[in-house]
């Protein structure tokens, strides 16, 4: 059969248009749909330079937005897992274009600062937000809510958490206090220099089932008759819930901020009735002290201190001398000493607060080596609105010997967590304010117990002026 070459011709070149119009769906000449092919994106974030890359939030929590430009889709994430407690992004991912995010910071319940890192991708392209919040208050532990002396040794510290170990190194001498997990003071660790891995001294503290301290034991290396314990304390309870008092009003030398300011554990120990004590006066002698706690049919207690000195080979039952016995009455408030009278109008009224926590001290000593300065009378009034520490606000003395350098009277201030701020005091005879410390730039751990501090001592009267590092190291259970 034949065919027309006529007829042919035009079928062919409708197939070559057809071709040609197609074109190759492998290069850029079209997708294959008869359409072209985009270039492809490269891409990149653009942020502008208003925008805040570093935002800081506050403790109470809050957010931030940063907008920006992507040239492809995008994800944004918190890099750190655990930060995604706390902080979060929305929305998380978006197309090209023009976009903005919220970053979103919970309350910062820790005395901590955090900070965290939102990253932005496309791509391979990546930019990062750093994100930084200011640290917190922990929450008030349950124990503010207890009477002061049903604290543990622990909380009447001021410590919270289950703090083992506390090393104070303030100055070049430095004291480590140990706790068993119940709160109990175990030992008092002294070392010479804050550095030193072996103390000069350790005091031990032993309890009963009750958790009444029953023992105290000092040890010293190398300074005593007999190597080991060169002094020892022995405690008995027969007095319900009394607060009783050892010795006098809490020795001033001893009141300083955030360690039981005004009154030591060893000062005041709940229903004590007697005390005994040894200790090596010298060489050859051991000195004793027993002291009775008494109450009479009134409710009031007399308190009955006897004294001597043994050789220190005999002990106890040897032969006795320079024995010396006193004796002084203290009244209640309940189970809350009121008075302590030595003789005549010579003694100490006291107040407490609801918490346990003393109030007001007030006291007339009679001043028997210089006379002509007149008798001593001093006041010492507590925070009220201080529900960790026994913290001294005032102290003021009039009349009596305390020395050229010895402190007249004193205020202090303290901050939100309870650890002083500022102490204006004056010395020797006039008591016109003479000095101020400044206690600042404090840091504190994750349970609110500081750990630094800064303290700097300005003399009005001398112009010196001079600052101290302060440190805590302390280890948790």
């Amino acid at each position: 059969m034949r065919i027309k070459l006529q007829s042919v011709l035009p079928v062919l070149a409708g197939a070559l248009i057809l071709v040609a119009g197609c074109g190759d769906p492998l290069n850029n000449g079209g997708n294959g749909n008869g359409q072209p092919t985009p270039p492809a994106v490269t891409p990149e974030i653009t942020i502008p330079s208003t925008e805040d890359l570093t935002p800081a939030i506050a403790a109470e929590g809050g957010s931030a937005t940063v907008s920006f430009k992507s040239a492809a889709d995008w994800t944004a994430a918190v890099s750190a897992t655990k930060a995604g407690e706390w902080i979060s992004v929305s929305p998380t991912s978006g197309k090209a274009g023009d976009a903005k995010i919220t970053i979103t910071v919970q309350k910062n319940e820790d005395s901590e600062a955090r900070e965290a890192t939102v990253t932005l991708k496309s791509g391979t392209v990546s930019k990062e937000i750093k994100v930084s919040q200011e640290a917190g208050k922990p929450k008030d532990p349950d124990w503010y809510t207890k009477k002061y002396w049903e604290r543990t040794d622990r909380e009447r510290a001021g410590l919270i958490g289950p703090v083992r170990t506390i090393r104070e190194t303030e100055w070049a001498p430095c004291t480590e206090f140990e706790y068993d997990q119940a709160g109990h003071l175990l030992t008092e660790k002294y070392f010479q220099h804050q550095d030193d891995e072996t103390p000069s001294s350790t005091i031990y503290h032993t309890y009963d089932a009750s958790g009444r301290r029953i023992r105290t034991a000092s040890f010293k290396e190398g300074d005593t008759p007999v190597a080991g314990v060169d002094q020892e304390i022995t405690y008995a309870y027969d007095n319900g819930g009394k607060l009783v008092i050892v010795g006098p009003i809490a020795n001033l030398d001893r009141c300083y901020a955030g360690n039981g300011v005004g009154f030591q554990v060893d000062d005041i120990l709940v229903g004590l009735s007697s005390i005994r004590k040894w200790d090596y006066n010298d060489p050859l002698h051991k000195r004793y002290w027993d002291t009775d706690y008494v109450l009479d049919d009134s409710g009031n207690m007399v308190v009955k201190e006897y004294s001597f000195w043994t050789s220190s080979l005999d002990g106890r039952d040897g032969e006795r001398s320079n024995e010396y016995r006193s004796e002084y009455t203290i009244t209640f408030d309940g189970n809350y000493p009121k008075s302590i009278r030595y003789y005549g109008n010579y003694g100490s009224d006291l107040t407490w607060q609801d918490n346990g926590m003393p109030a007001r001290v007030e006291t007339l000593q009679y001043e028997d080596t210089y006379k002509e300065e007149g008798d001593r009378h001093f006041v010492m009034v507590w925070a009220t609105d201080n529900p960790r520490y026994i913290m001294l606000t005032s102290y003021d003395q009039d009349g009596g010997h305390v020395g050229v350098l010895a402190t007249k009277n004193f205020t202090q201030t303290h901050n939100e967590y309870g650890d002083i701020l500022r102490k204006d005091a004056g010395i020797g005879q006039g008591g016109v304010t003479s000095y101020y410390e400044d206690y600042r730039d404090y840091k504190y751990d994750k349970y609110g117990n500081w750990i630094s501090r800064n303290m700097e001592f300005i003399g009005l009267l001398d112009r010196q002026v001079s600052t101290s590092h302060y440190e805590r190291k302390i280890v948790y259970f």
